[in-house]
């Protein structure tokens, strides 16, 4: 409008184009209860995680996971977030990670595990708008304690004797 003139009329049409944003966050929960590292054979451990969708559009995530003694009976199953094919549902744009989507697996520690025997938990997610987009995995170790499950058998006839409320 450099002349100003109110007699000449003239417009312009405008197009933006707003990119798609894609974007996740995949963060393990490590405060009491969800802390725990270590399970007494036979046992289960659940883990739990938060997923974010930090990006701009509505996306839903296949959920990974391995454990790395899986052939030794240490079995990994996903209880919670998601459907039978490991997808989430559908999650609406979250940049300020307010909402987080829970996510939890059991670990299922065989009877005859060892103690010290540390096991590998890998979990990950993979954008179903991007399926490219892959967080980063998050390792978590996992150790079987000792197990003092035990019995006292007496040889012959038990010669203790004590009267009630005694211990």
């Amino acid at each position: 409008y450099t002349d100003k003139d109110p007699s000449v009329n003239a417009s312009h049409d405008i197009y933006v184009k707003i990119g798609t944003l894609v974007g996740f966050e995949l963060e393990r929960l490590t405060h009491p209860p969800f802390d725990l590292t270590a399970v007494v054979p036979p046992g289960t451990i659940t883990l739990c995680y938060e997923l974010f969708n930090t990006g701009s559009v509505e996306d839903r995530y296949h959920i990974d996971y391995e454990s790395s003694l899986a052939i030794d009976g240490w079995t990994l199953t996903l209880v919670n977030g998601t459907d039978s094919d490991c997808w989430t549902p559908s999650l609406p744009s979250d940049p300020g990670k307010a909402h987080p989507h829970l996510i939890e697996l059991d670990l299922a520690v065989p009877a005859d595990a060892k103690a010290g025997t540390k096991c590998q938990v890998v979990v990950n997610a993979t954008s179903a708008f991007n399926s490219s987009l892959h967080s980063s995995p998050l390792f978590t170790s996992i150790e079987a304690l000792q197990n003092y499950d035990f019995m006292v058998l007496f040889e012959g006839e038990d010669q203790k004797t004590c009267e009630a409320g005694q211990q």
